[in-house]
């Protein structure tokens, strides 16, 4: 018995070191992927890797490939695929969080179902973008001139779904349409085909009766760009 306590402590004094092995593989690997998947998040960004067991087949493989579920986005709280390249198969998913932290626009007083929002309507604040809903918004421009769907609390952040744009062309209405081509820049006439509110695209017949997309830019322009 005596002869096998120095092996035993040998495996044991192994054994730790190898688990740090694992978490050194795993752990950084999951940091530079889920940095490299946010880095293009606005606001700033925390990457918080939850816990995840460790066995001697995980701390035998030297090489993962990392994903994140079809359809899933890096932002809030997310679970990644791990699987094994280089060691024992195997497959795991790891709980993390991609923490957002910046300025979102929300209702500065009460707005009433149909109102057209003004600068009065609306603040920025600071706070966790990534515990709102993904169409939060988070400029002024994007929400001025747009109508409420619904009746808007004060303080509740603004989402795109929450607002509507008035149409600024009418389908029928003649319009001026700029074409614009790098340095170029040619101005017609045209009929547009379809309505549209500030910045959404529309269709426009021209004279010689070609069919061309815009972005109603304002009341009776429509810009295209080639």
């Amino acid at each position: 018995m005596r002869s096998l306590l120095p092996g035993l402590l040998l495996l044991l004094s192994c054994f730790t070191p190898c688990v740090a092995h694992a978490e050194d593989q795993l752990g950084p690997a999951l940091q530079r992927f889920l940095e490299a998947r946010s880095a293009s998040l606005p606001g700033k960004v925390t990457i918080e890797i939850g816990r995840y067991p460790l066995s001697e087949k995980l701390i035998a493989c030297q090489r993962w490939e990392l994903l994140l579920p079809e359809g899933s986005r890096p932002w809030g709280r997310i679970s990644v695929g791990a699987r094994c390249q280089a060691g024992p198969q195997q497959a795991l998913y790891i709980p993390s969080r991609i923490k957002v932290e910046g300025q979102m626009l929300v209702a500065a007083r009460q707005i009433p179902l149909g109102a057209t929002l003004t600068e009065h309507d609306m603040k920025l604040i600071e706070g966790e973008l990534s515990n709102q809903a993904a169409d939060v918004l988070s400029t002024p421009t994007e929400a001025l001139g747009r109508t409420s769907r619904a009746s808007i609390a004060a303080g509740r952040p603004l989402q795109r779904s929450l607002l509507r744009s008035e149409a600024i062309i009418d389908a029928g209405q003649e319009v001026r349409v700029e074409i614009r081509a790098g340095s170029l820049q040619v101005s017609n006439q045209g009929i547009a085909i379809s309505s549209a509110g500030r910045g959404k695209t529309l269709r426009v017949r021209l004279p010689n009766g070609k069919i061309v997309r815009g972005i109603a830019s304002e009341a009776g322009l429509v810009e295209v760009q080639r």
